[in-house]
């Protein structure tokens, strides 16, 4: 199976760090590269989606319970969505589904929700929060600045 990790803007504040397929010992690494890379950018609300995460063994958890402790060493926040029931599984039996360093949500749409309570307001526009457009699914963007397509003509491209 072939493991990817992508980062893409949600919005002007959240990045999504997408994991798919098997979180290792063997590809651990490019999870802590791709969250130190987001760090370093000066990101602090990250989302990660492991709606395609097939597999995760203890040294996979061990990455994402870093992950967690990195990004709040960095006054960032950090949450889960997408965990398929066996990866649920393990976050109960660990206990971390309790955890208040754990915010894990079913979708991407709950965890902004969940971010825009903890998260500073937006410096271009002031908002808190962004909403999520059903109808068209997309973001609906409270000012041009926040939209993060007018800044990455690629992203306007993948809609």
């Amino acid at each position: 199976m072939e493991f990817n990790v992508t980062a893409q803007p949600l919005n002007c504040r959240v990045q999504c760090l997408r994991i798919e397929g098997e979180l290792d010992i063997s590809t651990l690494k490019a999870v802590r590269q791709a969250i130190d890379d987001l760090l370093e950018n000066g990101h602090r609300s990250i989302v990660i989606d492991l709606s395609e995460l097939q597999f995760v063994d203890t040294e996979g958890m061990e990455a994402l319970i870093h992950a967690v402790v990195h990004v709040e060493r960095h006054e960032g926040l950090l949450s889960f969505v997408g965990a398929h029931p066996r990866v649920m599984k393990i976050f109960d039996i660990m206990g971390l589904s309790k955890s208040k360093h754990f915010r894990i949500f079913k979708s991407v749409e709950d965890a902004l929700s969940g971010l825009a309570t903890l998260a500073p307001a937006c410096k271009n526009c002031a908002t808190r929060s962004i909403p999520f457009c059903a109808t068209v699914r997309s973001f609906a963007y409270p000012s041009a600045a926040c939209d993060p397509r007018a800044r990455l003509p690629w992203l306007a491209n993948s809609s």
